[in-house]
């Protein structure tokens, strides 16, 4: 039996040549006997430095590195490291063999987010695997329990002794610092080396004690009984989230969005003059058309790292009416100035709109009928104006894909100059695209196979681009969030306008009561899995409209109390995420190592398909789509709170795909197996064609979103 060793990780700058040995000077001899008393040699933590061991009054390991190998170890000789196939075979893979730290024990990977440090339940200290920022339940994130102390000069110099020279598991440099941990809910702490059980190297660290409690850090379930979400039975805890900011650790009126659970991401906008403005439809208002296309405008977002491979996605601001408010830019002459878009595309201004030199869109009513988005609206849809809508909007993302095609080859250099989101300009950030190193851009994302997604209006979007083969050849898959079914085209007489590619809807529970938006929703991936291609349809159960977007998360009690929103709205974006990414793990094998490092499988898309709907929570009719029906509110709140974390607490509870979500549809085994997936499914062939059963027990009466 080898016992184990308690210990200090000491800091060494990263730097050889930044190192500097104390001198007389820095001594601060207090009470006369040299050598006492020292001040601190190195105040502050270097910004990027790599770990050794020491303990005091043995100098066996002083000196012994701290390597990665998933978690952190002592006595190995480089760390372990990971680089993808397609980077190690383009020669792009860096020289790096040691473990380098930045901040509070922040790995400095070249993985595009980066990766972090955590302490896990069983006391071992790990570190998320790449392009994660995800931290397992009752773990201590890095930046709980850890503290940094400079040492004297007079430590430092000792921290070295005994450290081999010569020996590729030692660094002898001379330290700055030493962290060390200790729990929040423990008395003491410590560091601690573990070695197998034939006494060789590596050690494995650990924090002392070897197993923390499982005191919460990673979240809480604060909440006022009735204001208060998560109420959905059995629901797991939202992903990790830890909080940047003073303003995200104090409660305000309002929540704040959460920092990322994966990689972190950088933004850019891009605002450039369309290839070929135009109006769309006859419809005027003051004068002018109410629909034209003149700039495109969007929004890119990136890992930051910017590792080959990865994603890049671009979400479109519309210019269609159907948001708020937006500002269409011009430059006061030559491309992309108002006379010239005139010239080309036959578009028109108002006086006020060429002295202004800007165009502002604002929300458009239906003419004579206001509310057709209302499901209790007699007049139905203004089929007229939302048509022309969505023309628009194929139009605008033809556009964008251009734009990024042109990135994409390396033109990104031209795409800024014409940018309109810059300094001088309405809606932008001073400094533009300013820095942005586009040559790192050429052929490091993709522009075939692409994925298109939509919420409400924006999956009406994506089912015409799914139909549009021929268009939109580029896309190869779709998501639906809570589409709103009444704006949807009727397929064309054509048998090719059809969808016939792989297709995941996914509702919330307030539009899957809206009957008729329910229908238009399974009659999509039906006609997807009847022109053989896998489609799924599933609700996440609690949720409303809005939970697959971040106004759930910004105004949480306004969701709860108003909305009767009854899903953590962390939680439920968590199960939106999961369930996409499953999706595309199951049709887009060939994308499997990249999805992979973003995906906590929890295997939503194998949920049973239910016999018959449910109606929980289903409004009375004047409140269909829009808002739940919570009756007992306080019992039907607070109890499945207590019930859950009694469940939670007891050793071995295991919680159900099915007690978060409904599976409406999904495909046959034989049809999982004819695509070539292998895993195992929960649910059986309902009826032969995989799709719920309609007994409704009541007349839901709602027509239109």
């Amino acid at each position: 039996m080898h016992s184990i060793t308690q210990l200090l990780l000491v800091a060494l700058f990263l730097s050889r040549s930044a190192v500097c040995w104390p001198h007389e000077k820095d001594y601060d001899d207090k009470d006369g006997k040299d050598g006492k008393d020292h001040k601190a040699c190195n105040n502050t933590l270097p910004s990027l430095y790599t770990l050794t061991a020491y303990k005091k009054h043995d100098g066996k390991y002083n000196g012994m590195k701290v390597e990665s190998g998933g978690g952190l170890y002592l006595g190995r000789a480089t760390a372990s490291t990971y680089c993808p196939d397609q980077v190690r075979q383009a020669g792009g893979c860096p020289p790096g063999i040691e473990t380098v730290f930045g901040g509070t024990m922040s790995p400095f990977s070249e993985v595009p987010g980066g990766q972090d440090l955590y302490v896990a339940y069983d006391g071992s200290i790990e570190i998320t695997v790449q392009h994660s920022h995800a931290f397992p339940p009752n773990s201590y994130p890095y930046y709980v329990g850890w503290t940094w102390t400079a040492f004297t000069c007079a430590q430092a110099e000792r921290a070295t002794k005994r450290c081999v020279k010569n020996n590729a598991i030692y660094d002898c440099s001379v330290p700055t610092g030493y962290f060390n941990f200790k729990s929040p809910d423990e008395a003491a702490g410590g560091i601690m080396a573990c070695p197998p059980p034939d006494g060789s190297v590596p050690y494995k660290t650990m924090p002392l004690p070897s197993r923390i409690s499982g005191k919460k850090v990673n979240g809480s379930e604060a909440g006022s009984a009735i204001g208060s979400n998560d109420t959905v039975p059995n629901s797991k805890k939202p992903k990790t989230r830890p909080p940047t900011s003073l303003r995200d650790k104090v409660g305000f009126l309002h929540g704040t969005l959460p920092t990322y659970s994966g990689p972190k991401v950088g933004a850019m906008d891009i605002e450039v003059p369309a290839e070929a403005p135009r109006p769309f439809s006859h419809i005027t208002r003051n004068g002018r058309h109410i629909l034209q296309l003149e700039t495109v405008l969007m929004s890119i977002y990136y890992p930051s790292g910017f590792g080959s491979g990865s994603g890049r996605d671009p979400a479109g601001q519309h210019r269609d009416g159907s948001g708020p408010r937006t500002i269409v830019n011009h430059t006061k002459q030559g491309e992309g100035s108002m006379e010239e878009r005139e010239k080309k595309g036959g578009v028109d201004h108002t006086k006020k709109e060429k002295k202004s030199n800007y165009d502002q869109v604002d929300y458009i009513f239906p003419e004579g009928n206001p509310r057709d988005t209302d499901p209790n609206n007699e007049k139905g849809v203004d089929r007229e104006l939302r048509n022309a809508q969505i023309e628009f909007r194929l139009a605008e993302i033809e556009e964008a894909y251009n734009v990024l095609c042109h990135i994409c080859r390396g033109d990104g250099e031209t795409i800024a100059k014409k940018n309109l989101r810059r300094k001088g300009y309405i809606g932008s950030s001073s400094r533009g695209l300013d820095g942005v190193d586009w040559a790192s851009w050429k052929d490091r994302f993709h522009t075939t196979e692409v994925t298109m997604l939509g919420h409400s209006f924006g999956a009406a979007t994506t089912v015409e681009m799914l139909r549009h083969v021929d268009r939109f050849q580029w896309v190869s898959q779709g998501i639906i969030y809570d589409i709103w079914g009444a704006a949807v085209h009727p397929p064309d007489q054509q048998p090719n306008h059809r969808i016939n590619r792989p297709l995941l809807g996914i509702n919330s529970e307030a539009f899957m009561y809206w009957q008729s938006n329910f229908d238009a929703a399974q009659s999509l991936v039906e006609e997807s899995s009847e022109h053989n291609a896998l489609a799924w349809l599933l609700t996440v159960r609690g949720t409303i409209h809005v939970s697959q977007s971040d106004f759930s998360i910004l105004y949480p009690n306004i969701c709860a109390l108003f909305l009767k929103m009854t899903a953590n709205p962390k939680r439920a974006l968590d199960l939106n995420i999961n369930a996409s990414l499953e999706f595309l793990k199951t049709i887009n094998s060939a994308r499997i190592p990249l999805i992979n490092r973003a995906l906590n499988s929890e295997g939503l898309l194998q949920t049973s398909v239910l016999e018959e709907m449910p109606t929980d929570h289903k409004p009375d009719d004047k409140w269909m789509g829009a808002r739940l029906k919570v009756p007992h509110e306080f019992t039907t709140r607070v109890l499945p709170r207590l019930v859950r974390k009694t469940k939670r607490a007891a050793k071995g509870q295991q919680s159900d795909a099915s007690d978060e979500i409904w599976m409406h549809y999904a495909p046959t085994k034989e049809q999982l197996e004819r695509h070539g997936v292998k895993y195992d499914l929960q649910h059986e062939d309902v009826g032969g064609d995989g799709k719920t059963d309609e007994k409704e027990t009541s007349e839901s009466g709602s027509e239109n979103s």
